[in-house]
């Protein structure tokens, strides 16, 4: 199976499959987690009609990921450090976590802010920055103009998503987990507002931007 990938910075929004020579990629869905986080009050709570699954990027990060999804999420295809799932016809979210050149955590998280909103037309709306044992983090919401590469069909988007930087064992990794959909489907945009919060790393909550908690 050959991989078509769009790539877009460090996020890759559009996958696609042809048979081929290459074996399968891995369902990257882990089960649903039997922890239960401890944050603050409304960080963390998992909502209703949804469950906590871990998400598996492959041996290559050692960093756990988790977050709260619902059965409507379809897990699309990925690689090692990678994935993809989709919602309908029209929602991404998109999981990374790769070794890291920056030189610190805080580095490697100001480098998604200056990347993140960086096309013409986008914007930062809310966020909120924080630390996670070994790192640091940034949750955040905004706008994606037609033109960026991660915008659904070239239409304005609403992006809702993390980035972060954790060492590990000496070893320095980047995360991020973007969640988008065109910025008129309301309902599914409010699905991710009440996702974020329950984003978990290397079994931490996170504190979501003003306003999700």
């Amino acid at each position: 199976m050959a991989l078509t990938v769009v790539l877009s910075g460090c996020s890759a929004m559009r996958v696609s499959t042809n048979e081929g020579d290459s074996a399968p990629v891995k369902v990257g869905v882990g089960d649903g987690s039997t922890s239960t986080p401890t944050a603050e009050s409304g960080v963390g709570t998992i909502p209703p009609g949804m469950t906590e699954q871990t998400i598996d990027v492959g041996q290559s990060c050692p960093v756990p990921i988790a977050i709260a999804m619902d059965d409507e999420w379809s897990d699309s295809t990925g690689y090692d450090g990678y994935r993809l799932f989709e919602r309908g016809s029209g929602a991404l979210m998109t999981v990374n976590c790769y070794e890291d050149d920056d030189i610190t955590p805080a580095d490697s998280v100001r480098s998604a802010q200056d990347a993140t909103f960086a096309s013409a037309g986008s914007q930062l709306s809310t966020e909120k920055t924080g630390q996670v044992t070994g790192g640091e983090y940034w949750t955040f919401t905004g706008t994606l103009g037609p033109d960026d590469m991660r915008s659904i069909e070239s239409t304005e988007s609403v992006i809702y998503g993390v980035a972060a930087g954790v060492q590990v064992e000496g070893r320095q990794f980047k995360v991020t987990l973007e969640m988008v959909v065109k910025s008129g489907d309301q309902a599914t945009a409010a699905v991710f507002a009440t996702m974020l919060p329950t984003v978990r790393l290397a079994d931490e909550s996170l504190t979501p931007p003003p306003g999700l908690n």
